[in-house]
């Protein structure tokens, strides 16, 4: 579990959480019970959700980091969730719609692709980098 405690800690540098939400979530667990970050990490991802859109109308980059933080927090709890049990089975469309939902406050344009592989389709987004102006005083 300190594997999984370390890769949450790192995406709260990318917008994936903040250090002290995650610290007090995992103080809930029980140590050693993987079967307990589930729940927790869902119930936070839904808390974090009603933030977000409390806080929409008044300030959009406020609204958009909660809901990135409420997907990143849906994934870690189907991440730590058991495959082969049906528990938080419907955490993916909450993931995608809490992401989107983000992207739409985003700077720049998010667009929602399918990329053929194989046999199947694989969901995925694309986000151009902005242009950033050229400085030629070197």
């Amino acid at each position: 579990m300190d594997f999984q405690l370390l890769r949450s800690l790192g995406a709260a540098n990318y917008m994936g959480g903040t250090v002290g939400e995650i610290f007090a979530a995992i103080r809930n667990t029980n140590d050693g019970d993987p079967r307990s970050w589930p729940p927790i990490f869902a119930s936070l991802g839904d808390q974090t959700q009603t933030i977000a859109r409390s806080v929409l109308p008044k300030h959009r980059v406020s609204a958009r980091d909660h809901f990135q933080r409420a997907s990143m927090y849906d994934r870690v709890a189907e991440y730590h969730d058991d495959p082969g049990h049906r528990g938080l089975a419907s955490a993916r469309p909450s993931i995608t719609r809490r992401f989107l939902e983000a992207a739409k406050l985003m700077p720049g344009k998010v667009e929602v692709l399918q990329i053929r592989f194989e046999s199947v389709w694989l969901p995925g987004y694309f986000s151009a980098a902005r242009r950033c102006r050229r400085r030629t005083d070197f």
